[in-house]
């Protein structure tokens, strides 16, 4: 069910923002201040696990990261795919489920985000857990609109390898958790 509705928002999820543009900096702008602030500045290997149409994706590629962009919504990735096109910017992108990411992914990245409304679809506390435990293709977690109560989030974080769980809401008008995980 949810692979489909999304693709058939596709077309129009740049409509849910009253300046999608405006958007895509704003968000792009905070993300980047919390990845250089963990010492990943532009140039550093980005996968977008959850691009959606790429509000996120399309800011970190202009403000110079090297990004990966997936989604589990092959409408949605052949969308932000246009929109990347259509600014002339250099993405990667492929369909790829948030639970399974390194059967598409063998490389590294210095940090993985999933943002906006990615994790509630994960509906069980199980789910949550099996995207924290793929393999260190997954770096870094960044997630933005949870399913679970923080500590809830945060604690299967740590069950499935990850350190140093740190908040950064600063940048956003809902919590950001930020969590490292050591690669393999």
């Amino acid at each position: 069910m949810t692979q489909a509705f999304y693709d058939q928002l596709a077309p129009f999820y740049h409509l849910l923002y009253p300046d999608w543009e405006a958007s895509v900096a704003r968000q792009s702008q905070g993300i980047a201040t919390v990845l250089e602030e963990f010492g990943f500045s532009p140039g550093a290997r980005i996968l977008d696990a959850a691009c959606g149409i790429g509000t996120q994706t399309l800011g970190l590629a202009r403000l110079g990261y090297d990004v990966t962009a997936s989604d589990l919504s092959p409408d949605a990735v052949a969308r932000a795919r246009v929109e990347a096109n259509r600014r002339d910017l250099q993405v990667t992108f492929a369909v790829a489920d948030l639970r399974h990411l390194s059967t598409v992914f063998t490389k590294p990245f210095a940090a993985v985000i999933a943002c906006d409304n990615a994790v509630p679809h994960l509906l069980t506390l199980q789910l949550i857990q099996q995207c924290g435990a793929e393999p260190p293709v997954v770096r870094e977690f960044h997630s933005r609109y949870y399913a679970v109560e923080l500590p809830t989030l945060e604690r299967l974080l740590r069950e499935t390898g990850f350190e140093r769980i740190t908040r950064r809401d600063e940048h956003f008008f809902q919590p950001l958790l930020v969590a490292f995980n050591a690669p393999a």
